[in-house]
């Protein structure tokens, strides 16, 4: 199976254009109401739930922007009687602007809905250089989204800032 929807977002995360198999996806889960047109200059964020999801994407979305260089990660998008794996590329474009494209590598039937904002797990992030602290080591998002498997995870986990070995030297180094 290999269904993609495919959208872009302006420099202010704004929907600009969707795509690919977008309203039939919509429409196959009950959102007839966001084919087309009708999300067109509405904010990508109010079509996310979730505080711990929104800031990973954040920080995807400023990583991808600022590096200029498109990140792939695995991901999930549940419904209440669907388990769906997806690989979502998020892409850089001029001006600031992203295109993601998600694509679904499978689905299963939902044996049982846990529901709500999926965060069981706090994950150390450096203040400074973003990366993550796991398994003792500090990894760049990606990195850490494929070492700890969230893609299968059934949660989120919740970010606390803290600074990074590297990071706390540089600042002793320049103090």
């Amino acid at each position: 199976m290999s269904a993609c929807v495919e959208y872009r977002l302006d420099e202010q995360d704004r929907i600009v254009s969707v795509g690919g198999g977008w309203d039939d996806f919509a429409r196959a889960n009950d959102g007839a109401h966001l084919c087309g047109q009708a999300l067109l200059g509405s904010s990508f964020w109010d079509h996310v739930t979730g505080e711990s999801l929104s800031q990973l994407l954040g920080l995807i979305f400023r990583q991808v922007r600022e590096r200029g260089e498109p990140i792939t990660v695995p991901s999930r998008c549940d419904s209440p009687e669907i388990v769906r794996h997806l690989e979502v590329r998020i892409q850089p474009l001029p001006d600031h602007y992203l295109e993601i494209q998600s694509c679904i590598n499978s689905e299963t039937p939902r044996t049982q809905w846990r529901g709500g904002d999926r965060v069981r797990m706090l994950l150390q992030m450096c203040s400074w250089c973003n990366r993550f602290h796991v398994e003792d080591q500090w990894l760049e998002i990606e990195e850490a989204i494929e070492r700890l498997r969230l893609a299968d995870a059934d949660f989120i986990p919740r970010s606390s800032h803290g600074i990074c070995p590297d990071c706390a030297d540089l600042l002793k180094q320049s103090a």
